[in-house]
């Protein structure tokens, strides 16, 4: 897997096992009835009636999601990230972390983590294993931290990452204060699969819109719903009334769903397959959009664990942030400079999403041979062997026929 260095698949499975250690239910019939239970309230029918939602604070259930949606929603997120990386819309979020090697995340209906895994998933395959992520998870079941520290603790090395659970009722009209503080100081809200699931509930609108317009100027909403059932609609109204705006937007619909990489292989997960009666969701059909939150930037602050960073590194002694409500401007050669970095970092960026796209469209890979486009490779054949019949022409007319010479 990138990022991780093993495949989703198997992290998935190994998450599973540590999840069903902490049930009774391990026979394949309880299992399979867990599991089409899930199914069904996640039905569009179930989630318009304000019913999609089971007792996630049974682990069996845990089990269940993580087994079915894990893995798609894991890569689905990733390469969302990767396409708003190529097309320069996460470079002001980077550079800001980039100063505190730090990444403060809140992720709304969070569940198991997925948004966190999805994301460091991502940090790692640009090169920022050393930026820490410390999340809040904001969800109905707060139990889910079960599930995300079974997770965790499958990956042979443990990443910088680092969860925090609260409950969270999106039906209620007052947002608690801790959940209105985790809004407040995260550079990264993340929303996957979560406005579905309130959309139809009482006061749902409200609640949202009081907890994001909390977030702080600069920071980012990663969305990502089904594409279908006015999710997005309902999503957009609310944010633009909290001040965000909208940077970019993935749609991954029925034409061109998110699917799992040919690595991850299915039968890796033949005998939990077998277990729950059900084949783990490959695909993902979905609406991917970056939201940013408009208004004046603030300094940048220390992270979560209290410590105070510099340009240069951690310094709790002799340097700390200075304490001021906004960003200086920086001075004209300063800014030169940064342009100059920021046009030298664009191109490497362009380069390396040409030899992406190369490799999904050709599967030729720069590391292995040099890529051609299809049609340079066309032209370039038809002037070989044009070349070709050419010098077999001009051989024939050097050499005597041996007809001849009888």
């Amino acid at each position: 897997m990138e990022g991780f260095g093993q495949p989703v698949l198997l992290l998935m499975k190994q998450g599973v096992h540590r999840i069903l250690l902490y049930t009774d239910r391990h026979d394949e019939l309880a299992m399979a009835e867990c599991m089409q239970e899930l199914v069904n309230c996640y039905k569009p029918s179930s989630l318009y009636e304000g019913d999609g939602d089971v007792d996630f604070d049974d682990p069996a259930y845990q089990a269940c999601y993580v087994f079915l949606y894990f893995p798609a929603l894991c890569y689905g997120i990733f390469d969302s990230l990767q396409q708003f990386y190529f097309d320069m819309h996460l470079n002001m979020l980077l550079e800001r972390v980039s100063l505190r090697r730090c990444l403060n995340v809140c992720a709304l209906g969070g569940g198991p983590g997925t948004d966190l895994f999805g994301v460091r998933m991502f940090l790692n395959s640009r090169g920022y294993k050393d930026i820490r992520i410390t999340a809040t998870v904001l969800d109905r079941h707060s139990s889910w931290d079960v599930a995300f520290e079974c997770l965790l603790a499958s990956l042979d090395q443990q990443p910088q990452l680092s969860a925090g659970y609260l409950h969270f009722e999106a039906s209620s009209r007052r947002v608690a204060s801790e959940h209105l503080k985790a809004i407040a100081k995260a550079d990264l809200i993340t929303c996957s699969k979560f406005v579905s699931a309130i959309k139809a509930l009482p006061n749902a609108r409200h609640t949202l819109k009081e907890l994001l317009s909390h977030a702080k100027p600069g920071a980012y909403i990663f969305y990502l719903e089904n594409s279908k059932g006015g999710n997005t609609e309902f999503f957009s109204s609310v944010a633009r009334q909290a001040n965000f705006v909208e940077v970019a937007t993935i749609d991954r619909g029925e034409e061109n769903p998110y699917q799992l990489p040919r690595a991850e292989q299915s039968w890796q997960i033949k005998e939990l397959s077998q277990l729950f009666n059900f084949s783990s969701q490959r695909n993902l059909r979905v609406k991917c959009i970056l939201w940013r939150k408009t208004g004046q930037i603030p300094a940048v602050s220390p992270c979560s664990d209290g410590r105070s960073y510099t340009r240069f590194g951690h310094d709790s002694a002799r340097q700390t942030v200075p304490d001021h409500h906004a960003i200086t401007i920086p001075s004209a050669n300063y800014q030169a400079q940064r342009k100059a970095r920021l046009e030298a970092l664009r191109q490497q960026q362009l380069q390396a999403h040409r030899q992406l796209s190369n490799q999904y469209i050709t599967g030729y890979y720069p590391d292995t041979q040099r890529y051609q486009r299809p049609e340079e490779r066309g032209r370039q054949e038809a002037e070989s062997r044009q070349r070709r019949r050419t010098e077999v022409q001009q051989s024939r007319s050097a050499t005597t026929c041996p007809c001849i010479l009888l």
